[in-house]
């Protein structure tokens, strides 16, 4: 039941995850664009 969802949060971890390795390289042209929720920093490990 819940597989769609978990998927969804794995695929929405990634990409955050992904956005924050470029902001950190300084490669995104509009860093200010990206906000990152706090609530998505949650350790799923």
């Amino acid at each position: 039941m819940s597989a769609p969802y978990n998927e969804a949060m794995k695929a929405l971890e990634d990409f955050l995850q992904k956005l924050r390795e470029l902001i950190r390289a300084g490669t995104t042209p509009k860093p200010a664009l990206v906000p990152v929720p706090v609530r998505t920093r949650q350790p799923r490990r």
